[in-house]
């Protein structure tokens, strides 16, 4: 008899124990391996939360982590199960939990696995009583569930906590599993830190680096480069951040209101930097800087042309500063020392221009200069390796200076009468040529000037004849001033200089005459405390210092500039005779404007030419009484003061000449005078005899 013999009631009573062993197990083993489960996730949580290690080590914490948990599962679940309990094994446990079999169901399991053990009646007795024994058994009370129950409890609950933390927090949940299939999604914190764009050392605005993906970042720059890094930190602002490598760490400088920065030294190889600050300790964001061999500059050549009308020669040279005019035009040729995918052009305002090379791997970039910049060639390697400023070209654009024209003569208000003359001298100056010259009178009326075109200074002495007719009703009609103007040729538009003569103004004889009349007891006036201030050299008992002495000299010069100006105003009023000769003189002297004090007098008295009359003549000897006195006793008394002689003589001459002076103008002013009574006398005889012709008539 085999155990397929047994009877049904003998074969359900194995099976029933059998399928409640399996019961227990399973449930016991599910209840170790949730909570073994639980626990080492709820471990690798707790290290990744709290030392946030390197994916590396994330890997292998879980690799271990899996490993312990396939173990436990092997021992507590898959061994256990897969031992199925033979069948005298399983009599055997029924025997020690239902002692009423007395050993009869382990003896019916043994005989029907070897029959010849036993006779076929005492199997067949055996089995009959065992199946007697079996009825009412419950295989659940052979095999207790508490130890089971126990663990299955256990587990659930720890999974339960699993996910109660799952529910309530489901940010960090997701990160942690993000983290556990080895990503790098950085832990929620306080402070967060943020990397900016970096400053690189002679470029103006910011770079930007290359997005890695994960808070990683890169950026490839020429080696020897000069970085500056900022990182923000956002949220709570942390006292310290320091930026590590893989041998230091650096403390970044707090610039305020959460901005860092550190500047590095010339960078020279590849390296890394992560970021640590506050309760941001993920090391991110990270930055890999690649230090690359840019191009830089084989040649480099500059070629500048100013513009056509200056006919300046275009210069050339290996310049990376220029000064020059606007309108010029540069032209850069460069070749880079190596191989260069790409070559740009960028200006001040961000502009930039991508340069093809010639056959001969030369790079041109030509335009005209309006206005003051820099222009920066930026290279890029074959390697990607870029250098922003491979070579700088700055230029200081200055504008071409509008003409300089001015007046010389006169230099202040000049008085004349109707039909009179006026010496003008002019004088103009561009640094690349006049092109027209214009001098206007009263309104728009013109005076013909030389072609000036062409030339960079012009200068004339123009004798310009006053307006013949005087309006007594109105002042503003009887003086006016020259204007002078003069234009370049600049491109594209020309510049104008202006300037306008002092006022001109001109009155009847009479008027004239007795303004002259007036300046000359003012000038008498002067003249009078000058000549007691050289008395006063010879009478006093200290001697003068050099100091009183060129006051007075200098006074004295200030005096005779004044008569000679007087001088000029009345020989080119034309009211007296015999001064047309004296012009062409005077004339050849104000190219520079107002001669020095007594050059005009010395060369009218050189000149041998026809001494003039009436007030000129006195002018002229007034100015060179003036000049005597100055050149003579006056340069005397201050030799002999410097060299320490007695100054007696000089003091008494000097005091005589200024007496001498003063003498011609007494003769001055008789004579005008009598000039004024001979008038008066006229205007009555001529009014006498309008009243006489008058009474005849009636």
């Amino acid at each position: 008899m085999s155990r397929a013999d047994l009877p049904g009631p003998l074969r359900q009573l194995l099976r029933s124990l059998e399928r409640r062993l399996f019961t227990v197990l399973f449930v016991y083993g599910i209840g170790r391996l949730l909570l073994h489960l639980s626990l080492v996730l709820i471990g690798l949580y707790a290290l990744d939360r709290l030392l946030d290690p390197p994916a590396v080590v994330r890997f292998v914490l879980l690799g271990v982590a899996l490993g312990l948990i396939l173990w436990r599962a092997s021992q507590d679940l898959f061994k256990p199960l897969s031992q199925r309990p033979a069948p005298r094994d399983l009599a055997a446990i029924w025997e020690r939990k239902a002692p009423r079999f007395h050993d009869r169901l382990a003896t019916a399991i043994e005989l029907a696995d070897d029959a010849g053990l036993a006779s076929k009646e005492m199997l067949t007795e055996v089995t009959a009583e065992a199946v007697g024994l079996a009825k009412g058994l419950d295989a659940r009370t052979v095999v207790p569930t508490g130890r089971a129950r126990r663990s299955f409890l256990g587990g659930g609950g720890a999974t339960a906590l699993l996910l109660l933390g799952i529910w309530g927090f489901p940010d960090e949940a997701a990160i942690f599993l993000e983290r556990l299939m080895g990503g790098s999604t950085p832990w929620p914190s306080d402070t967060r830190l943020v990397l900016m764009p970096a400053y690189l050392e002679g470029l103006a605005e910011p770079v930007e680096f290359r997005d890695e993906g994960e808070e990683s970042y890169s950026l490839a720059v020429a080696r020897g480069s000069v970085l500056s890094l900022r990182v923000r930190a956002e949220g709570e602002i942390p006292d310290r951040i320091v930026a590590i490598t893989n041998d230091s760490s650096r403390p970044m400088h707090d610039l305020g209101g959460g901005n860092f920065v550190l500047r590095l030294a010339p960078l020279r190889e590849d390296v890394e930097f992560r970021f640590r600050g506050g309760d941001d300790t993920d090391g991110r964001p990270r930055l890999l800087l690649r230090a690359g061999d840019a191009p830089g500059l084989a040649s480099w050549n500059v070629r500048t042309q100013p513009p056509a009308y200056t006919q300046l020669p275009a210069e050339e040279g290996g310049f990376h500063e220029v000064r020059l005019l606007r309108g010029s035009t540069i032209e850069i040729t460069f070749r880079p020392d190596r191989r260069t995918v790409k070559a740009e052009a960028v200006r001040l305002d961000g502009t930039s221009m991508e340069l093809d090379p010639d056959a001969e791997g030369h790079y041109r970039y030509d335009f005209p200069v309006e206005g003051s910049g820099e222009v920066a060639f930026a290279l890029t390697g074959g390697d990607g390796f870029r250098k922003d400023r491979a070579g700088v070209l700055k230029w200081t654009a200055t504008p071409d200076r509008r003409p300089e024209p001015r007046i010389l003569f006169p230099h202040e208000r000049w008085l004349t009468v109707p039909g009179g003359r006026i010496p003008v001298a002019l004088s103009v100056e561009d640094d690349f040529g006049i092109a027209t010259l214009e001098l206007l009178e009263r309104g728009e009326d013109a005076v013909t000037l030389a072609d000036p075109e062409g030339r960079r200074s012009y200068r004339e002495v123009l004798r310009l004849n006053a307006p013949e007719d005087f309006s007594a009703e109105s002042f503003d009609d009887n003086r006016y001033r020259l204007r002078l103007s003069a234009r370049d040729a600049a491109q594209p538009e020309s510049n104008l200089g202006q300037t306008m003569s002092p006022w001109i103004e001109v009155v009847p004889a009479s008027v004239e005459e007795q303004r002259l009349a007036e300046r000359i007891v003012r000038l008498r006036e002067r003249l009078e405390t000058l000549r007691d201030r050289a008395s006063a050299f010879s009478e006093a008992e200290q001697r003068p210092s050099p100091r009183r002495v060129r006051r007075l000299l200098k006074d004295l010069d200030a005096s005779l500039s004044d008569a000679e100006f007087y001088l000029l105003e009345r020989l080119y009023s034309g009211l007296d005779g015999s001064t047309a000769p004296l012009l062409p003189t005077v004339e050849s002297l104000l190219g520079d404007g107002m001669p020095a004090p007594g050059v005009l007098t010395a060369a009218l008295l050189d000149a041998g030419l026809p001494a003039p009359r009436d007030r000129s003549a006195m002018l002229l000897n007034l100015c060179r009484a003036l000049m005597q006195a100055k050149n003579g006793a006056g340069a005397a008394l201050l030799l002999a003061i410097q060299e320490d002689r007695p100054i007696q003589a000089e003091a008494e001459e000097l005091r005589a000449q200024f007496d001498n002076i003063l003498e011609i103008l007494l003769s001055w002013e008789d004579f005008n005078s009598a000039v004024n009574l001979l008038r008066s006398l006229l205007e009555r005889q001529r009014g006498l005899y309008l009243r006489t012709q008058e009474a005849s008539e009636r």
